[in-house]
């Protein structure tokens, strides 16, 4: 009898197991989302600290300042723009991330389009930091700039010149408009 009621468990123990083996789908790991704070900056300071930013493109330049903490246009007089543009445009400038660095102190800057820069984004903040914008990478996600002070050619996103070229063009009364 003891046998019997042996061979039984060891049945129902066999069914168990195979049903959990077959059917059962393992728990999911939940994967935590990769940080994302590796990035350097390539303007790496506060808004609070920067005394002036300057952008040009196209040949038009625009200064951009800071009065009563609002930023506005201070260059060319008369070119107007509103202060959430203004302060969107400082964020672009100062959320800019290297992707990666592509050449340290190079010699030849024609192969990035830096030969002849489509944009030049100056801030100054008791020292002035420079970034002159050549053109895109094959990928097209992301475009070539020099930073002219620590003498190396980095990646950074499209976004930052998209941006500077929609704030340039929607300023009013920008001269050679």
């Amino acid at each position: 009898m003891n046998i019997r009621r042996l061979a039984a468990w060891a049945v129902i123990f066999s069914g168990l197991l195979i049903y959990v083996l077959a059917f059962e789908k393992p728990a999911l790991k939940i994967q935590q989302p990769a940080q994302r704070g590796d990035y350097e900056k390539l303007f790496d300071l506060a808004q609070s600290d920067i005394e002036s930013v300057s952008l040009t493109y196209s040949g038009r330049s625009v200064a951009l300042g800071r009065k009563n903490l609002t930023w506005r246009i201070t260059d060319p007089p008369g070119a107007e723009a509103l202060p959430e543009q203004c302060e969107s445009m400082v964020s672009a400038i100062l959320d800019t991330v290297v992707l990666s660095i592509v050449e340290e102190n190079p010699v030849q800057l024609k192969q990035y389009g830096l030969d002849a820069p489509k944009m030049i984004i100056a801030v100054n903040a008791g020292k002035t930091t420079t970034l002159k914008l050549g053109k895109k990478s094959p990928s097209g996600v992301s475009m070539y700039g020099l930073d002219v002070e620590r003498k190396r050619v980095v990646l950074v996103g499209t976004y930052l010149s998209f941006s500077a070229k929609m704030f340039v063009e929607n300023i009013k009364n920008l001269p050679g408009k």
